[in-house]
Order: C-alpha cells, then structure tokens, then sequence
C-alpha cells in the first residue's frame, strides 16, 4: 500500500470498533468517530499516521500518551477506554464527546463573560489537579485541548505530550516540552524541567484569551511569542482594555 494512501475509513474494523467518520487529523495522527457494537457506545478513536510508524520518538509519544491517561478517571478528563494495534498501526479509543472545543467558540467569537469563566475554571483546575495528584503534567493545555459537551461538562483532552512528573524530574528531551506557542509556559520556551505550575501558567494563558479574545503575546513568529512569554512584562493593559475586573487580572497574572 502506498504510504500516503487512507488505512482507515468508514467501515473500516479497528480492534472491537467499527469506524462511522473521520473526525480530524494533525501531525502525529488522525481522529476517527467509531462505534463498538457490543455496548452500543460511540468511541473517538486516534490512530497513528503509518508515515510515523518508523518514528521511534512519535512512537513513544503515543504509547506515553496512553500510559499517562490509563489511570484517569475524572469527570472533567475524556476517559481512554483500550489501546492496541490493528494491521500493525498503533490507536487509542477514548470516550466520544459531542460537543465543541473552547477553541471553536473562540473561533466563532464567543468570549466568556466572568460567570463563564468561573464555569470554566472550576472545572479546568478540577481535571488539573486530578491528574497532579497522580504525577501527571499535561504539558499543552489550550483551549483547543479542552472539549465542551452538551451538559456544559468541560473536559481535557489529547495527553499526547503528557508526562509523570518522575519522568522529567531529572531532565528533559526537547520532544518533552513541545507545547503550543501562543500558551507556552517559560519552562516549555527555556526546556526547564516542568511541574503542575507549568499546566497552571498555560491554563492562565488560555483563560486570557478566553476573556479576551485576544493571545496574551501576538507576535509575528513563534520565537517573538515565545520570547514575550519569557521576557516580556505581563500584559495587564489589554485585561483593562476588555474592563475584566482586577481580582481575575491577579489571578490570571499569578
């Protein structure tokens, strides 16, 4: 099979799932809605690229991201439900949520007023400090990591940088500190070792753009953004510019 030809499609078997639709793809692997017939439930399946196959880091990335997210069980974290391998491409079936990403609302302009962003706080740092308590650093939280159901239940999602604290106590590999630019933590920017204050800082960052609609650090390239995130002074004009109250500016800037 050519390597750039789709494996996976409606119809196709993937372990006990059967596939309904793709989802979305991104550099490491593509997201299939599926249905495991046995339990009539729907799963969102992610399966690796097969260009990634011969990856020995992407292939660990994904097998760390089903390690990190095993033993999760939190209202607030998307659940994974089994890991395996079909026609020798790894996967991980996770719960389905229908709903939107925080990103998407962004996108469609939506800015949470201050009731919704303690909605959403709440149940961000419920999901956080869940998985803190069992060693586990998320390393990319975003909005775009973050998924809304239709209960308004707020869940993290995609662990698939996702390391114990253990792990990266005596150091890190530049594959461990890869986050997104526009929330990154100076720890991801200066590949320090990251503990939960790095998920917190990046859990800031995305709040103010909730807030705001706007990133705390535009640049033109990701190294401006990510030396604003190190060196420049906290954005506080552009929080009184949207009249978000000084209790949130504080907390945001902690």
């Amino acid at each position: 099979m050519d390597p750039g030809q789709q494996l996976f499609s409606a119809g196709s078997r993937v372990g006990q799932y059967l596939v309904l639709e793709k989802l979305g793809e991104g550099g490491m692997s593509e997201v299939f809605k599926a249905i495991e017939p046995t339990l009539e439930r729907y799963v969102a399946i992610k399966i690796m690229h097969r260009a990634n196959l011969s990856s020995p880091d992407v292939m660990a990335n994904f097998l760390e991201e089903a390690r990190a997210i095993a033993g999760l069980r939190h209202t607030n974290i998307v659940p994974l439900y089994s890991a395996g391998e079909e026609q020798g491409v790894p996967y991980l079936a996770m719960g389905y949520i229908e709903g939107q990403t925080l990103e998407d609302w962004i996108l469609a302009g939506r800015i949470l007023n201050m009731e919704e962003a303690m909605w959403f706080m709440r149940q961000a740092v419920a999901g956080l400090e869940y998985a803190a308590r069992l060693n586990i650093i998320h390393l990319d939280v975003k909005p775009a990591n973050f998924m809304v159901d239709n209960e308004n239940v707020v869940m993290l999602t995609d662990f698939g940088l996702a390391r114990k604290q253990t792990e990266v106590a005596s150091g890190v590999r530049d594959d461990e500190l890869q986050g997104t630019p526009a929330y990154a933590s100076p720890e991801h920017v200066l590949q320090e070792k990251p503990d939960l204050r790095t998920d917190i800082y990046c859990l800031g960052a995305s709040l103010f753009h909730l807030i705001t609609g706007e990133f705390p650090y535009p640049g033109d390239t990701t190294e401006e953004v990510c030396r604003a995130h190190v060196f420049s002074p906290f954005p506080i004009e552009t929080l009184q510019q949207h009249e978000i109250p000084p209790g949130w500016c504080n907390l945001i800037r902690k």
